[in-house]
């Protein structure tokens, strides 16, 4: 056999093991990547069945495969916020927002992590920016409003709220929640003008058949506390909203001794994965500070 067809039959042998290693890191990946779908796919039903110990299990395995899969990071992040193992949750969402400091749902869900330990001011600066770059997210929005309220801030989220109903000309998902809120925001700002104009519009444009229209009722003086508390009484989580409604607007009117009754109900057997669960939650802190005296 000539030197030069052995040389061809050697540099042909080296290609076809070029090919065949780089074929198996090929393979290897798109295992990796299957496999790390497939624990993420695991996990988010993990998460919405309320498993959170079995979720996160499925999300860390996702991410010894891909370490960085932003999905993963966030719904581990979301699954430790569940169990109120904020330093982890807000540690998974930090590294997302190192992959991409434009993922509006880790900068929502940092949020919440900030919003259910009391740091209010992180808890709004994420909020913001996450509504920035998802105007369309009414659970940003939501979070938002309800940190500003907790923080006595409310002119921040009114203006918010108000651009997005008119907007989307009262089409949301959540558009009588949110005018709730960005009613008591505009009184709780002392906009009593606005607030009133804002009731006016929320009584034509939701239905009246729908929670939350009999908040707009006592809001209008149509309705009594009690009567309103009636109205929602087969509602764990509506009963939690109305308690907390009326304890902003009982603190807005300077009835703190009121208001708390409202906030203990909320904080002893409130519905958690509401926002006002939260705004209440932090309420109770705040109301219970001693006054400092000058």
């Amino acid at each position: 056999m000539s030197k030069r067809r052995i040389l061809a039959i050697t540099i042909l042998s080296l290609v076809i093991v070029a090919i065949f290693s780089l074929s198996m890191q090929f393979f290897k990946s798109v295992s990796a990547f299957d496999l790390s779908s497939s624990h993420v796919e695991i996990g988010k039903d993990y998460l919405v069945r309320g498993s959170y110990d079995r979720a996160i299990r499925e999300f860390s395995n996702a991410l010894k495969k891909k370490p960085g899969d932003a999905v993963a990071l966030v719904d581990r992040g979301t699954a430790f916020n569940q169990l109120e193992n904020y330093p982890r949750a807000i540690a998974d969402f930090n590294q997302a927002l190192k992959l991409n400091p434009n993922n509006a749902l880790a900068l929502n869900n940092r949020g919440v992590s900030y919003f259910r330990q009391g740091k209010l001011q992180p808890a709004l600066n994420d909020f913001e920016r996450a509504v920035k770059l998802n105007a369309d997210d009414p659970y940003a929005r939501l979070n938002y409003a309800g940190a500003a309220l907790a923080s006595f801030q409310g002119a921040k989220a009114a203006q918010k709220l108000q651009d997005y109903l008119d907007r989307t000309r009262w089409t949301g998902k959540f558009t009588g929640h949110e005018a709730v809120l960005a009613i008591l925001a505009l009184k709780q700002s002392k906009n009593e003008e606005g607030a009133s104009k804002l009731l006016k519009t929320s009584m034509e444009k939701v239905s009246r058949l729908d929670w939350p229209y009999d908040v707009f009722k006592y809001l209008n003086g149509k309705v009594s506390p009690d009567e309103l508390l009636e109205s929602v009484k087969n509602s764990d989580y509506d009963t939690t909203q109305a308690h907390c409604f009326l304890a902003l607007d009982l603190l807005r009117q300077n009835k703190p001794r009121l208001a708390k009754s409202h906030i203990d109900w909320v904080v002893k057997y409130g519905t958690k994965n509401s926002v006002e669960y939260w705004i209440a939650k932090n309420l109770s802190i705040s109301t219970a500070r001693p006054k400092q005296t000058k």
